[in-house]
């Protein structure tokens, strides 16, 4: 109880003294017009130093975070070019690989049909014309088809389309597979 006191009567003791301060400085800054313009130019000289002071930090951190911005920009540069040469690299390598499994396409046509007993068709205009259409089941059963397969024709360009495709394919499923790993930065 005592500390309390005492501590009021001091806090008293310090706005008593406080007000009267400030009560002589403005009466001291309002006796005359002269002593007026002293304080306002004082007040406006030390309001020029905080903004000035405002202006500096700001201009360091706008020079800091442009600074930052440009690393990051140049980074990410770096790593799109990269991502976009290995892309390119890539895609130079399926190619490569479409166009020697394109290459070798005779010799696997050659080897299947060696393989598979399967003779070059005759040409059309040696073939006489007669009607199989009768001989055609309309709806043929599944066993039907299984029996007849190794009696299956093909012809030169229905295979070197279908190894053109299953080439392009596999080299375009190889490629993909490479997309989809991370590139190192």
């Amino acid at each position: 109880m005592e500390l309390l006191a005492i501590l009021a009567f001091r806090a008293i003791t310090i706005w008593r003294s406080l007000r009267y301060l400030a009560g002589l400085g403005l009466r001291w800054a309002f006796g005359s017009p002269a002593r007026l313009l002293a304080l306002l130019a004082v007040a406006a000289l030390a309001m020029a130093a905080w903004q000035y002071r405002r202006a500096e930090s700001a201009i360091a951190r706008e020079s800091t975070t442009a600074t930052a911005f440009a690393t990051t920009r140049a980074q990410a540069e770096a790593t799109r070019r990269a991502a976009e040469a290995k892309y390119r690299k890539d895609a130079a390598d399926a190619q490569a690989q479409f166009l020697a499994l394109s290459a070798d396409a005779d010799a696997r046509f050659a080897a299947y049909a060696a393989a598979h007993r399967l003779r070059p068709s005759p040409s059309p205009a040696s073939q006489p014309t007669t009607d199989r259409t009768a001989s055609l089941p309309e709806i043929p059963t599944t066993s039907a088809v299984l029996a007849a397969l190794d009696q299956v024709w093909i012809t030169r360009a229905d295979w070197r389309a279908c190894d053109a495709d299953y080439s392009y394919a596999l080299a375009a499923h190889q490629w993909a597979g490479q997309v989809t790993k991370p590139v190192a930065p």
